[in-house]
């Protein structure tokens, strides 16, 4: 086990998403196997075993938040088009549909999470689609504040 995991931990619980959100690190608490002895479970509790897969999900999801990955050819009408299906929806959608439509998207890969593909590509497609809603996120609250200067 690593050096700043403590040797008598069995679980863990991950208190803040790196990757996942704003912060640049995760915060982990650890715990003994005492409280699974009498039989109390802690929502958000796993084995020890399991932090390795998370640690790596929520730094593949970092890298991706730092470097993002290139439009998927697979979303685009043709592979020169700069215009993905996230850039056409966003387009020609009023607000509250695109934000449905993201949404919608998002939720199909929580809801097939290790059903179709591994774990750790589908949440680097989750990842991929928050990133670019975010970007839109920025681009419509940027219109809004030329919107307010003008006013």
């Amino acid at each position: 086990m690593s050096n700043w995991i403590p040797a008598w931990a069995t679980h863990y619980k991950i208190t803040s998403s790196a990757g996942l959100g704003p912060r640049e690190y995760l915060e982990i608490e650890f715990y003994e196997n005492y409280a699974w002895q009498e039989g109390i479970i802690v929502e958000g509790m796993y084995p020890i075993e399991n932090l390795a897969k998370d640690l790596a999900i929520a730094d593949v999801c970092r890298q991706i938040r730092n470097n993002p990955l290139p439009k998927q050819n697979r979303y685009k009408n043709d592979p020169s088009d700069e215009e993905d299906y996230i850039d056409k929806t966003y387009r020609t959608m009023p607000w509250q549909e695109f934000v449905g439509a993201i949404k919608w998207t998002i939720g199909k890969y929580f809801d097939r999470f290790g059903k179709k593909d591994d774990i750790l590509k589908e949440a680097i497609k989750i990842e991929d689609y928050a990133i670019r809603f975010r970007q839109k996120v920025e681009l419509e609250v940027a219109k809004q504040k030329k919107i307010n200067e003008r006013v």
